[in-house]
Formats: structure tokens, sequence, C-alpha cells
């Protein structure tokens, strides 16, 4: 027997008997790749020999494993890049790797979205296709392919993120051109005149902005540079502006003088890290003066500062401001400037109030927390004094937002059980837009926290577990997180789902069904491979931790028992011979189940085997009376009760209670119905039944069998298949008729359709509730259903069973079915008529001066009719054009040479009953209407994927991409013109997918030359090293078009079939020769053979071979040697004598009478070959046997021993082989004898193939230890057996047919 004694790792299994090796677990390459098991041979002798050789196992590899780019698919692989680069812009490289080997880890890389403006080289290399601009787009996000070149190709992703970093490209803006103020002259210091304000569309610094005041006059006044505040800086008088010429008398009115405005200019900076790339904004400020005379309203304060919470409603309260006309009564009116949209002023009291509708967020980005206003306060005047104020207001935060997690679609943590506690699992985090005691946040768990195993600390969010995490008990946590703010006077919250899932660790060791230890019986006599046992362990972990495997451990020898898988994660405990109570009672086995877990976990048992001496008593039933109901309606063979009178087969007999056969029973004491057992048949049968062994003892036991009413009905055919014409009428029509056995006996059955197929069918059938005939209502469409399913039940209304009263057995019929299942098929008629697949007129292009036969197009159609057989001609253009009548294929039959005409094709379609038509519209193609692509591929290439190439290509240029013509590139023309076959030249033209007009060369070529790099990246998908763009092609034009005829003359087609026929009869006249030829060789041959033969009987040196047998057999092999190859027979027929000469006898005897020829010995070349026949003497051996001799002797005595096997026919009865004379000689069965090997002792071990590779007992030991068999075998078992054993019959082809 055969044993793994390491190395296997639970992957591999041997089987005991025959050596094959299998696979017991998964294998994985990228886990490991190699095995070397160490595999024993124990025979079962005493004592038992046993040795080894190294197996060694390299697991190949197959495409299974996807292309990764090593991070989490919640995650995205990012790159920060500046803005406004130019074009290519290396952004990062993305890497993906692939455990696999050779093609299958070899990956190319694609960027699917064509809308952003990147690509990615085979490398993956990621770089812009376009200017990138932070302020129109400010990150990117695209999904990067990763795919392997294996088949079927696999193909891994990820997500990539760009964030454009700002470049200082804008300059600040003032939010008007123009500021205008009115004060008066000598104001005080420190008044404010205006408030001015910019904006940078950058970021960052690049956006931190610095006023600045310049021109004549400034240094009047100052600018924050902050806040853009303009304040008195000097006393500023009309005079000693009049006197340096910066303001300028225009005019009077009344009293008062007007004087021009004091101009100055605004600047403001922004401020990048780069101070050479400073960039500003201008704006002027233009001051009116009046003169202290000509009072202006002048504020109570310099500037005001007011709060208001945000949020507040229309109407509240903010703040107010005052002013006067000094010395005057006049009236003061205020106004808010016009960029203003949240504050309103009440324009006579000052008040300012929120302005309906206006949005007080704080946390809105668009605001700030300060808010700055400009008021005007005015007079009514003429002219009106006018004078600003500045108004700062300040938002204050109130707790209207609530906490924000991180990850609000949840958190998911995964970690190892049984880890040392405290346990860090993860930490989760929120923010809350609010500030100050409003945004401070705790965190807490409000669920799913079973037993208390997590803690959450309120500040930092970090979780741990705090106990025991067990997967077994606990395999994943949801817990629910709560994160509160601190606000007032309303805490706010929100929750989050936190998923915990515990990875398994191997800390359960196998738990055998069998616990410590069995005690087990088993009775003597059953033959090798009897089940004693079923043996399963389970293991709580999971994979490999969780995959038990089991061993043996036997100290016996030789070794009785034996383990193997049921493929269900149980052991099957088996016989390896047969057990002998005589020669052992008992035996100790231990089984060990161990998982595949780093560390290994195990545990085992012992097995206590008890040999149960086999008990030869007579037959007994185990009772002297049986009784079992069953319902009437059964049909006939049913098995109705089991009734042994012991574990082996028996001659049973119905010996009173069947007068009419209703009933048999076979061997084993199955009693089966052998009809109907309806009415008017008796309703209770009782049987006697007798059992008889081969020694005449008999038991004899009472069935009483009661027949009962059905509770089901049974179908007679419980699956139908029918076929329905979809033209077969329109109205109520019988398809068939349902039949069960209760309705052939009279009884009320009630049939209905319980389901039909497709949904909604019911309508269109109906069956007859007490006829079962099944109807179709309407006539029925293949098109829309071609198979309708149907499940009929069939009921017995006001069944009860019935019962006697008295319990009764079981019956062990199976249990019949009330439902037939029906399957309609509806057939075809012609009734739909036949759809081109473009629409008409279509629009296709050929080159000019195209050979004839050149393939226009296949306007090909289709047809919902199944059995609809389509056919195309043309209707005009037949001299210039032809189509297949049944590919659709259309050529041309003519040349053109000009593209000034535009052939329009008529094409009709016809199944013999609908007709359709269409037109399509050729472009004949010249050198200014069409361009060449050349890309890196092959023509091969590009033919098989030309639909994918067209239809993508159309989609990424916008435009009915179309190719004329494939060939391999030209790379020059005229002598200098060389072929690339490593290259397509494409000859191409387009169509506007709107107008359907072709679209000019020079337009073509533009649109391609936009999308060159995106076509290239289209083309390295298919392998292309290149993209070498396009070009103008080289196309002659001529004058029209010349007709050339497409068919050969008979003259032509008859000199090639007479050429053919001469060809095929020089073929036969070679073959004639040649084996008239062999012929002559193997004769002479022959002739050699017999020659050396009889001269060498001459001389003495010769051996004869006599094989007794009986006339019969004679008569037999005569004819068999003379239907082979004409074996001659000498010796007298009547005493059985035969003689078998070596130049006359069949290829094996011949090679007998070589064995000992001196010739043969001299001449090693004239030997048949090893292959053909075996060693010699084998097939002499094996030959007498096969010839029909019972016994085998040449001319020296030798010792001899056979070896019987159950073989049909008469071709191997016993084989004779010697194993002393001929060198150790070894007969193999099934195998070359040069593959046959011999023990320590020298005896022949003989393997014996069969259907299944069990061994055949008996068999083997005959052959081990030099003992005859025991013969063939019987149909009845010995009488020391307790049950057959299922043996699978060995199949034994002898040597002589093999050749």
């Amino acid at each position: 027997m055969y044993g793994i004694a390491g190395g296997a790792d639970g992957r591999f299994e041997i089987q005991v008997s025959s050596g094959e090796i299998r696979l017991s677990g998964s294998l994985d390459r990228e886990t490991k790749d190699f095995y070397q098991l160490n595999v024993t041979a124990t025979d079962r002798g005493s004592p038992s020999k046993q040795n080894s050789l190294i197996v060694n196992i390299t697991v190949l590899d197959v495409n299974d494993v996807v292309p990764s780019f090593g991070i989490p698919s919640t995650d995205a692989v990012t790159f920060t890049v500046p803005e406004e680069q130019s074009v290519p812009q290396t952004i990062g490289r993305v890497n993906a790797s692939d455990a696999d080997l050779g093609e299958n880890s070899r990956l190319t890389y694609l960027i699917a979205n064509a809308s952003v403006p990147f690509n990615i080289t085979s490398d993956g290399v990621v770089q812009s296709s376009g200017l990138l601009d932070r302020e129109s787009i400010s990150r990117y996000r695209f999904v990067v392919y990763a795919s392997d070149a294996g088949f079927p190709s696999l193909t891994g992703s990820t997500v990539v993120a760009v964030q454009l970093t700002d470049i200082n490209d804008w300059s600040p803006e003032f939010s008007q051109p123009i500021y205008q103020t009115f004060t008066l002259e000598k104001a005080p210091i420190g008044t404010v005149l205006a408030i001015v304000a910019a904006t940078d569309k950058d970021i960052g610094a690049n956006a931190n902005l610095t006023y600045y005041l310049q021109g004549n006059g400034s240094e009047y006044l100052s600018v924050d540079p902050l806040t853009g505040f303009v304040s008195i800086k000097r006393t500023i008088t009309i005079n000693e502006l009049l006197s340096k010429g910066l303001i300028s008398r225009n005019s009077s009115s009344g009293n008062e003088t007007v004087y021009s405005p004091l101009v100055l200019q605004l600047l403001a900076f922004d401020n990048p890290v780069d101070t050479s790339k400073k960039l500003n904004g201008t704006a002027q400020l233009w001051i009116t003066l009046t003169q202290v005379s000509d009072s202006l309203p002048t504020f109570t304060a310099a500037s005001y500062s007011f709060s208001v919470n945000e949020n507040s409603p229309a109407g509240t309260p903010v703040g107010s401001v005052s002013a006067s006309v000094v010395g005057t009564s006049i009236v003061v009116k205020y106004k808010l400037d016009t960029t203003n949209s949240l504050f309103q002023i009440d324009e006579l009291t000052g008040n300012i109030t929120v302005q309906m509708g206006a949005a007080l967020d704080k946390e809105n980005t668009s605001l700030s927390s300060q808010l700055s206003l400009t008021v005007l306060a005015f007079t009514d005047t003429v002219p009106s004094r006018q004078s600003y104020g500045a108004v700062r207001i300040t938002l204050t935060d109130v707790n209207d937002n609530q906490p924000v997690f991180s990850q609000a679609s949840g958190y998911s943590f995964v970690v190892a059980e049984e880890l040392t506690e405290p346990v860090r699992i993860g930490a989760v985090s929120a923010t809350d837009a609010d500030s100050g005691n409003n945004a401070l946040i705790s965190y807490s768990i409000v669920g799913g926290n079973t037993a208390g195993v997590f803690a959450l600390n309120s500040t930092t969010g970090e979780l741990t577990a705090v106990s025991r995490i067990d997967r077994e008990a606990v395999a994943v946590y949801l817990l629910q997180i709560a994160a509160i703010d601190n606000g007032s006077p309303t805490r706010l919250s929100s929750t989050v789902s936190a998923t915990v899932s515990l990875t398994d660790v191997n800390d359960n060791a196998p738990v055998l069904s069998i616990g410590s230890a069995l005690d087990l019986n088993v009775t003597e006599g059953y033959g090798p491979g009897y089940l004693a046992a079923v043996v399963t362990a389970t293991d709580a972990d999971l994979g490999l931790n969780g995959s038990v495997n089991f061993d043996l451990i036997q100290t016996d020898v030789p070794p009785m028992f034996y383990i193997t898988s049921n493929g269900t994660g149980s052991v099957l405990l088996k016989t390896l011979g047969t057990l002998n109570y005589a020669l052992r009672t008992s035996y100790q086995l231990t089984i060990i189940a161990y998982d595949l877990g780093n560390p290994v976990q195990s545990s085992n048992a012992t097995i206590e085997v008890s040999v149960i001496k086999f008990d030869t008593n007579r037959p007994r039933f185990t009772s002297e009376f049986f009784n079992t109901s069953i319902a009437d309606n059964l049909p006939p063979n049913t098995p109705i009760f089991d009734l042994p009178a012991g574990p082996r087969p028996f001659n049973y007999t119905i010996i009173d209670g069947d007068s009419n056969g209703a009933f048999s029973i076979t061997n084993q004491g199955r009693i089966s119905i052998t009809k109907v057992l309806a009415p008017p048949l008796p309703r209770v049968y009782t049987l006697k039944i007798s059992a008889t062994d081969e020694l005449n003892n008999t038991a004899s036991t009472i069935l009483q069998v009661w027949l009962t009413s059905p509770t089901t009905a049974v179908f007679n055919t419980t699956d139908v298949t029918l076929s329905w014409n979809e033209d077969h009428g329109s109205g109520r029509e019988l398809v068939y008729d349902f039949a069960t056995v209760d309705e052939l006996l009279g009884r009320t059955v009630q049939y209905v359709i319980q389901t039909c197929s497709p949904i909604g069918c019911e309508s269109l059938f109906s069956i007859d509730p007490a006829t079962g005939q099944f109807y179709v209502m309407s006539s029925l469409d293949r098109e829309t259903v071609s198979k309708y399913s149907f499940v009929i039940r069939a009921n017995l209304p006001g069944s009860s069973g019935g019962s006697s009263g008295r319990r009764r057995r079981q019956a062990i019929a199976p249990p019949t079915t009330d439902t037939s299942s029906v399957t309609l098929t509806v057939t075809d008629v012609n009734d739909n008529p036949p759809v081109f697949n473009v629409p008409s007129p279509f629009r296709v292009g050929i080159l000019i001066n195209s050979p004839v036969d050149t393939l226009v197009y296949t306007p090909s159609a289709t047809d919902r009719d199944s059995t609809s057989v389509l056919t195309y001609s043309l209707s005009n253009l037949t001299d210039q054009f032809y189509i297949n009548l049944n590919s659709a294929e259309l050529r041309t039959r003519a040349t053109f040479s000009s593209s000034a005409s535009t052939p329009i094709v008529g094409v009709e379609v016809t199944d013999g009953k609908f007709n359709a038509s269409m037109v399509i519209v050729v472009t004949l193609l010249t050198s200014t209407n069409s361009l060449v692509l050349t890309a890196g591929i092959t023509p091969d290439v590009f033919n098989r994927y030309e639909s994918l190439i067209k239809t993508n290509l159309s989609a990424l240029l916008g435009v009915d991409f179309r190719v004329a013509k494939v060939t391999s590139a030209v790379s020059d023309s005229g002598d200098s013109a060389k072929v690339d076959p490593t290259k397509t030249d494409a000859y191409i033209y387009a169509y506007n997918p709107t107008t359907g007009t072709l679209i000019e060369q020079a337009e073509l070529r533009r649109i391609i030359e936009a999308k060159r790099a995106e076509i290239a990246a289209f083309f390295a998908l298919f392998g292309a090293k290149s993209y070498d763009g396009v070009r103008t092609p080289v196309l002659t034009s001529g004058g029209g078009v010349t007709s050339t005829s497409t068919g050969l003359t008979a003259a032509e087609i008859a000199l090639i079939v007479l050429a053919c026929l001469i060809v095929v009869a020089a073929i036969i006249a070679i073959i004639v020769l040649l084996c008239w030829l062999s012929k002559r060789i193997k004769r002479r041959w022959r002739q050699l053979e017999a020659d050396e033969a009889a001269s060498a009987a001459a001389a003495g040196g010769g051996s004869r071979l006599y094989g007794s047998l009986a006339p019969e057999v004679l008569q037999l092999q005569r004819k068999k040697q003379t239907a082979t190859d004409g074996g001659r027979v000498n010796g007298g027929a009547t005493t059985g004598e035969l003689e078998i000469a070596a130049e006359a006898a069949p290829a094996p005897l011949a090679a007998m009478e070589l064995v000992s020829n001196p010739t043969y010995q001299r001449n090693p070349s004239r030997r048949y070959p090893p292959s053909q026949f075996g060693s010699a003497s084998a097939v002499a051996a094996a030959a007498a046997a096969a010839n029909g001799a019972e016994n085998f002797n040449d001319d020296s005595p030798r010792r001899s021993t056979a070896f019987s096997d159950n073989v049909s026919g008469t071709s191997l009865s016993r084989i004779m082989f010697v194993p002393a004379a001929y060198n150790s000689l070894s007969v193999s069965i099934g195998l070359n004898a040069e593959e046959a090997t011999t023990d320590e002792d020298g005896n022949p071990i003989i393997v014996v193939n069969n259907a299944d590779s069990t061994d055949h007992e008996d068999a083997w030991l005959a052959a081990a230890t030099n003992r005859p068999g025991s013969g063939p075998a019987s149909d009845d078992p010995p009488a020391d057996e307790v049950e057959e054993q299922s043996s699978p019959t060995e199949s034994v082809e002898p040597l002589v047919n093999q050749q």
C-alpha cells in the first residue's frame, strides 16, 4: 500500500491501493509553488517491507490574481501639481503589481474617462493633455485601470486624484473703478472718508491683498493696508489744495462754491511668496471738499462697531448711527452703499437692521465674520451736503451646526481576535462648523457595545477593545457612535455606524465527532474496502485555520485499515484486507485531526476495533408478523416493504396469500407490487413469506398489506413535451389529454394549471378540470414567446386516506407525484418581414481603381422568424455591382477609375414571402477625400478588431469613421518603397454624423491630428508600438468606369477540372505501388525467418513449444490462426497435441520460438522490439495460454506458477510463468514487461489494472506470496462471508491481444 510520509501540507493525498496522487485541498501558486512529497510503498508480507521516493510537484501559474495598486479600494492615489504648466505636464506615476508570472503579470494602463485632460503611458506615468487652470477646476478625480496580458485578462483599478496648487496668475480687482467721497475742509484727522475693497481669484498668499494710495495729494490721506479704510492723515484746506493745483474752482451756486475733486490712485497688491511675481490692481479715489462755511454732516463717531447673532431674522436691530450739520437745523438723512444686501438703514433715524431675505450665516465661506458698511449721510439742500461714515458689524456664533463625521457612510475596522487587551481598533473623527464651545465635540458609544467590549475616548475618538474579543463568539460588531457638541443653550449631535470585523487566528483545535475514544465492532469476513466507520471533525476557525485533515496511526503489521476522504469534510475508515476472527480479535487505531493553520492545532482519538465472529445460523426473521399500508393507486414495480431474514441473500418465496400474482420479492427480501391494486381487487392481503438458505434451512413470517384510498392522484406521465404551430387557429383548440391512474379507475379527479411560465400566460391556456383536456385559447406568436412551461396538478377531492385503526409500519414506496411538468414549444411560420440592419440610404466608400470583386459592404438583414432564409438581389447597376445571394456581400463588377459619378445601388432582400429594400450610396474615394492612417499593429490584428476600432474612433473623433482598405504599411513609394508587415496602412474616410456628407480631407486631418495622443493611446491597447499619424494616399484618377467580366470561360473550367483529375490519379497509383512493395518485403522477410528456423532445427539448436489442448479448443485455435495470419497447425486433432512451428505461427508465437534460436541470439537486430512483445519468455507464456494451452513446456524442465483471473471469452484462461528460468522473468498484465518489478525475494509483483483502482485482495495476495488464486468468482458468496461486498470487475487484456 502507498502513503505520503511528509511534504503534502494537507494539499495532496494518495490512493492506498493504486498509488494515485490526488488533490485534497486547493493550490495557490502565489502562496507556494513547489511541493516535495515523500511517498512510501509498503508490502503486506511478514515482516512488511517499505521503500520510499521523492515526488516533486511544481504548481503552474494560471491568471487568477487581479492587478493591484497596493492601496485600499476606498483610497485614492493623490498627486499635487502646480497649475498653468506646459503640456504635457508629468503628474506622477501609478504602480500596479500582479503576483502571476509571465504574460499573466505584464500590465498595461488605461484612463477610460476621455473627458479629463490626462493620459497615461504604458509604464503608468500620468500626464496632462491640456492646460490645467486651478481657477476653473481645482481638483480632478478619475479611474486608472491596469490590465494583465493573461487569458482571460484581469483588470484592477484605482482612483487618481490630482490637486492643483495655485500660482499667482490673477491680478487683484477693485469692486468699482472710481470711489467718490465728500468731506469738509479741516475735517478732523482720522475721519474715515471711504472703504475700498478688492478681490483676487487666487488663493492663499497670492490672494492676501495690501492697499496703497498714491498720487499728488496722497500725503493728506492714508489707507489701512489690510482693511482698505481711507482716512484723513493731515488737515486739508481748500486754499492749500488750490495753491498746489490739486483742485480747481469749477462754479458757484448761490453762496456755495463748487470745487473739482481731489483725484488719487488706489493700488491693491497681492503677496505671493515669490515677490518678483507680485501683481496689482488700480482704482481712482475722488474726494470732493466743501468749505467750512458750508458745513457737511458730521457723524458722532469716526467709525461704528456693532455685533449681531448669525441667523438673526429680518428686522433685528443691529445699531444706530447719527450725524448733523453743525450750527444748523438741516435734516440729515442716511443710506447704505449699494453693494450691501444684508442690512438696511432707516433714512431718518439711522437705525440699522437686518434686511429681509438676508442669510447671516457665520459658517458661510463667502461671508466674513466681520462685515464693513459705508453709511452716507446727506441733506436735501442744493447742492446736497454729504459725508461718509464707516460701520463694522461682527457676526457672533450660535450653535446651529451639528457635528459631521469624516466618514458619514460609516467606519469599518478590521482587527485580529484574541489580542492582549486593550487593543486599539481605530479612531473616528467629526468636525463642527460652529466656533468656540459650540464646536467642542465629545464622542460616545450609544449602541452595539455588547457586554462592554469596547471603549471610546470621548475627546480623541479612539476606539479600543478593553476585554477579550473572540471571533468564534461574535465575528462582527456593529457599533453606533455619537458625536455631541458643547453648544448652548442646545447641544447638537449626530451618529454614525462603525463595523468592527474580527479576523481569525488559529485558536481552536478540530473537534472529532467520536470524542476521544470509539469502540467499534466489525464482523469478520468483509473484504477490502468495507466501511467500518465515518469520522467527522469540525473546527470553529476559518479558512486554512478551519480546514481539517486526518491521519491514521496503526502499529499492526500488516496494517488492516486506511482512511479516505468522502469529499464532505469527513473521512471513511475502511478495511485493507479481510478480517479473520481466528487470526486476530481486536485492533487499536489512533486517528488524528489537524488543521492547516499556523501554528497547527490537532486532536486525536483512540479507536478500539473488535472483530466479531460471523454467525452462520439459518435465516431468521425478526418477527413472526409484519403489517403495512399503501395507497391503491401506486404504479407497478413500486417497492413497498423490506423483509430481510438476515444480512445476506436468501431464496425468498411468497408461499401463500398472493393468488392473483400482485406481489414479487427479491433475494434481499424487498417486496414490490406488480400491478395497480385498485378495486375490485382485495383491500387486504395476508402474505406468507419464506426464506431458505443453501442447506434448506427455512424461516417464515406473515406480512399483512392494507390498501387505503389515495390522498394524491398519480399521473401516468410526469414529463410531457408538446409542440404547437404559431399560426394554428385563433380560438379554443385541444392540445393534449392528460390522464391519471385514478381517472382511469373511475375516480373523480380535478385538474388545474398550477403554474404557467412566463408570467401572465394563464390567459392563453386552459384545462378542463374534469377530463384533463388541455386547450390553447388563442393563436400564439413564437417571436413573442417561443416556449411555455406548465405544472399540471391533479387533485382527489374529499380523500381521507382510510385507516383500519391498527398501527401499521410505514411502507417504503417512494413518494408519488400528483403533478406533471409540461413543455410546449411554439413552432415557427413565416409571418415577419426582413429588416435591414442599417438605415437607407446608407453611405459607403471604396477607393478608385479598386480591383474587380472588391467588397463594398455587407448590407445584412434580420428576420424575426427562425425558419426564414433570406436572399439578396440588386435592383439596378448590375453591370457595375453584384451581391451574394446568401451572404449579402456587395462587390464590384467593374473598376472605377474616376470619382466623377456617385453610384446609387438598390438592394432588395426577401424571405420568400416578404420583401425589403434599401439604397446604398457609393462614394468613390480619391487622394483628395481620404487619408492613410499608419498604426504599429499588423494587418491581421487591425482586421480582427476593425469593428471595435471604427466604433471607438468614431466616438473619439465625433465623426462616422470608416475604413476602405487595410494593407501592410509602405514607408516610401516607387523603387524605394519598403513594406513593413508589423505595421498597418488603413485607407480611411469619414462622414459627418449629422448631415451624412463626406468630410473633406483637410478637415478630417485636422480632427485626427487634434486627437493624436488619444489615438496613439488607443492603438497601444492592441499592442501597437507606434502610431505614425495620417498622410495623403497616392491614388490615380482616370476617365470613367471600366467594366470587366468576373467569371471563367467554360474552356478554362474544363482545363482546371482535367488537371485536378490527373493529380488525383497519380496519387492513387503511387499508393497502390507502395502497398504492393510492402507486401513483397514482408513475404520475403517471413521466408528468411522460416529458412533460418529450419536450419537451426536441423542443427539441433532449436526449441519446440508444446501445449495440450482439448479438441474443441483446437478447432477454435485453427480458425483463429487461419483468420489472423495463416498459422499452420501440426499434430493430431484427436489427441489434442499441438505443435506450433515458429515460421508460420502468429507474431507472438514466432517470438516464443526465437527465444532459444541461435540465429536470434547471433542477430539481435532481427529481434522483435520489446515494446511490441515484452520480454521473450513472458510473451511465450502469455501466448501459449492465449492459444488455449493448459500448460506450457519447452525442451528444458522449468518450475511454473499459475495465476487466475476472471476474464470473459477465450482470449486468456491461465497465464504460466517461470520465475527462475528466464532471468527473474516477470509478467505484467496491462503493462510492458520492462515496467514490472520484483520484491527483495525475487517474487514478481503483478499489477492488475481495473476500472476504479481498487485492489482485488485475493489476486493481490496470490501474486505477492506465489500461491494460486481462488479461481473465478461465483454468484453466491462463501458460507463464511457476512454479506456481498461490491468489488469492481477487474479488466485484464491478454498480452497476445495487445499486439
